[in-house]
């Protein structure tokens, strides 16, 4: 039987993309849990102030934006970019 290398290639297309929707999935669920969203609601603030605001350590915060963020689906002013 012959390999269709197209279709191999379409396939672990689909199948990075669906590994990496659920690596992130993580991030949304630990986000949620600590109010994160819904401190970021509430408008602009550096790393320091939210980590403040959520009773949480700024550097666990600044990882969760940098995963955030490499995920494309968080946006930051640039002061709190600025601190991450």
């Amino acid at each position: 039987m012959a390999l269709d290398e197209a279709k191999l290639n379409a396939f672990m297309g689909r199948f990075v993309g669906d590994f990496g929707a659920v690596m992130h999935a993580a991030t949304i669920v630990v986000g949620d849990q600590l109010g994160l969203y819904k401190a970021l609601a509430k408008g602009p603030a550096t790393v320091d102030e939210l980590a403040g605001v959520i009773e949480t350590d700024p550097r666990c915060l600044r990882e969760w934006l940098r995963r955030r963020r490499r995920a494309a689906t968080s946006s930051t002013t640039p002061q709190a970019s600025a601190s991450a």
